[in-house]
């Protein structure tokens, strides 16, 4: 930008850095400005030089600076009348982002808001803006920003030589550049009667399971010994089935079981597992990430008894953020309810130091068993020690299974949900965290007649 008359030196510089020689041009209404030189030679370091000199009228037009090779590159130069104005730029700002700084520049007139390009003037600092050596007797287009949070411009009329003008330009916030990896955690806060309803059909899942149906001590019995005899190898199974109906095993574990007790213990554990998970404070946790290649997705990391491993998603994430900065997020997550009952027995055992079949064994005490069995008939190919090996296995065999039962049935437990709060952005007008509340919605595909709602306080926080 110049005033009449006035000269100026114009640096080009090549890159990468080397020498070669340079034209220069002028393009467009020049009246009557004129160049030191048409051509020149760049340094070592790849900079050339050249001299303008400005017409003595107003006027705007273009430097050329070309290679040989027909690269070329130009600069806009404006000449100003020397009768100069000035303007005092506030903002009419409602939103909530951050504004340190801010930056209030004089666009060409056709420019667009977002223009890229560098802008005649600009003045940065604290608000209000005192923009100087504005041109007169022309509409001036001007633009306040901060950072790449909030934006706006306005349109002046033609100012008197001298004049002193005060505007406020509204700004308002500009669209997101994108979301940084949220560790997302949301608290549990399920309603209680249905939470409670679903926890009851999921044990009586793994109970079934386990015992393969039925809820007497008779029951608890034969499962135990219908395990057995499927551990049992081909030699060994015809034995053991006429001997399990001509004693009668079945009746004489059951009447062991109902003064010594067995495999009924995990009752007692399903029924913890059960108290324990409706007073479970843990929250879901887990990540939420946006990618232009891969879309928005959501890691769940934990979810009240269920490490990383034992959770999974099948459905994509999205998020929003509306013109007030409130950031809407949704996602789901999918797990084992018999790994959730699994893991929180295995917890609450370990506050004890002992282990879920281990502790299975030691209660049915085996040997026990084996020598029972053994003792009410003769056998030849199976003895106690074989039986008491059997039970054992077969006890291992009973967990496992019970704990497995929605893998093995391929169903899984799911929970969507949605989250919403104000977001804080960072300068790159980004999400980096939010606070704000969720619901979400569990279902079971095999309990078509419960749904259980959680909500509960939300919050994200970028990711390191």
């Amino acid at each position: 930008m110049l005033t009449p008359g006035q000269r100026a030196e114009l640096i080009v510089q090549l890159s990468p850095p080397h020498e070669e020689q340079v034209r220069f041009g002028l393009l467009g209404d020049t009246a009557g400005a004129a160049l030191s030189t048409s051509k020149g030679f760049a340094d070592t370091q790849g900079r050339a030089s050249v001299w303008l000199r400005g017409p003595r009228q107003a006027t705007t037009f273009h430097v050329q600076a070309s290679l040989e090779s027909g690269v070329s590159s130009t600069r806009q130069v404006k000449v100003l009348l020397s009768s100069t104005s000035s303007v005092l730029v506030g903002a009419l700002y409602h939103g909530n982002r951050p504004t340190p700084q801010w930056e209030a520049a004089l666009l060409d007139s056709d420019a667009p808001c977002s223009a890229s390009a560098p802008p005649l003037l600009k003045q940065l600092g604290v608000l209000p803006l005192h923009l100087e050596g504005l041109p007169s007797g022309q509409t001036l287009r001007l633009r306040l920003k901060a950072g790449k949070l909030v934006l706006g411009c306005t349109m002046l009329p033609p100012l008197q030589a001298g004049e002193e003008h005060s505007t406020q330009i509204l700004v308002k916030n500009t669209p997101p550049s994108g979301l940084r990896p949220l560790d997302l955690r949301l608290q549990l806060s399920p309603e209680p009667s249905s939470w409670s309803k679903l926890l009851t059909a999921w044990r009586h899942r793994f109970l079934d399971a386990f015992l393969g149906g039925g809820n007497n001590k008779l029951q608890e019995a034969t499962a135990l010994l219908d395990t057995m005899m499927v551990l049992a190898s081909s030699q060994q199974r015809l034995e053991l089935l006429l001997a399990r109906k001509s004693a009668a095993w079945d009746d004489l574990l059951a009447q062991r079981f109902a003064t010594l007790g067995g495999p009924e213990i995990t009752r007692s554990w399903l029924s913890n597992a059960h108290h324990a998970l409706l007073k479970a404070q843990a929250p879901l946790e887990g990540q939420l990430t946006s990618e232009p290649t891969q879309g928005t997705t959501f890691l769940p990391s934990r979810f009240l008894t269920l490490p990383a491993p034992a959770l999974a998603t099948n459905k994509p994430a999205s998020w929003k953020l509306d013109e007030g900065d409130i950031l809407l997020a949704s996602g789901e997550l999918r797990f084992s309810p018999s790994v959730l009952l699994r893991q929180t027995t295995e917890q609450q055992l370990a506050a004890y130091g002992e282990e879920p079949v281990a502790r299975l064994q030691e209660v049915t005490d085996c040997g026990a068993v084996g020598q029972l069995l053994a003792s009410a008939t003769s056998l030849e190919g199976c003895k106690a020690p074989c039986l008491t090996s059997l039970c054992n296995a077969a006890l291992s065999t009973m967990w496992l299974r019970a704990s497995t039962v929605d893998d093995l049935i391929d169903t899984s437990a799911t929970l969507s949900f949605t989250a919403s709060g104000a977001a804080s952005l960072d300068p790159q007008a980004r999400v980096v965290g939010f606070s704000g509340s969720w619901i979400g919605q569990l279902r079971d595909p095999l309990v078509l007649d419960v749904a259980v709602t959680f909500q509960g306080e939300a919050t994200g926080l970028g990711a390191p």
